[in-house]
């Protein structure tokens, strides 16, 4: 896996971490990579610092560093996707419009279909996971308190994929439309859930943190 904060990277092999300093075209304060191993993975949007403007630029890992690739048709921060560089779909999009949707094949960025009205700013207040575009999940909030309700996406259509056991503002997600994961938020919390693609159950909390 492949983590990026700031101006850094992060790579996992299962038991530690590898640090690649300064690796990054574009500093991001809040960049989002994604990648099902560490030799291939896609970072796109983030902000120029807290409160900056947001980035449309993307970036895809090879293994050692990080180029340039084709710039995303929006900014905006919330991803999804195995994070590989021809399978990678993001939700959300330059403030005030919040309801982008996007896809990468690798060559081009495709809009997607727009994510459903009526929920406040879905690419800041909600993790979102999936194996690909057809298994995308967005978690989303119904109020300024916190998320507590999640989108499945089948490559063409958006679904309720039922309401969330807790309701900060979760950080994280995992897996895909049947098989997810939630932990932690940025806000107030350190629970976690899984979803077995009818229903989320709460699982043991975070050893520290809120993820």
């Amino acid at each position: 896996s492949i983590y990026t904060a700031d101006d850094d990277s992060y790579t996992w092999n299962g038991s530690s971490w590898t640090t690649y300093a300064a690796s990054m075209i574009v500093a991001r304060s809040t960049g989002f990579a994604l990648g099902g191993n560490t030799s291939s993975a896609i970072c796109q949007g983030g902000n120029a610092g807290s409160g900056g403007a947001q980035y449309q630029s993307a970036e895809e890992w090879d293994g050692s560093s990080w180029s340039s690739i084709t710039t995303a048709l929006y900014g905006g921060q919330g991803t999804g996707g195995d994070g590989h560089t021809t399978d990678f779909i993001k939700c959300g999009g330059a403030s005030p419009v919040v309801r982008n949707a996007e896809s990468w094949d690798g060559s081009s960025w495709s809009n997607e279909t727009l994510f459903p009205s009526g929920y406040a700013d879905a690419y800041v207040y909600g993790g979102s996971c999936g194996s690909n575009k057809s298994s995308y999940m967005q978690v989303t909030n119904t109020a300024s308190t916190g998320a507590n309700i999640a989108f499945k996406y089948d490559g063409s259509s958006w679904a309720a994929a039922d309401s969330i056991q807790s309701s900060p503002q979760y950080a994280g997600m995992g897996g895909n439309s049947g098989n997810a994961m939630l932990a932690g938020s940025w806000q107030n919390g350190n629970a976690s859930e899984t979803y077995d693609g009818s229903s989320w159950t709460s699982e043991a909390t975070l050893t520290t943190g809120k993820s």
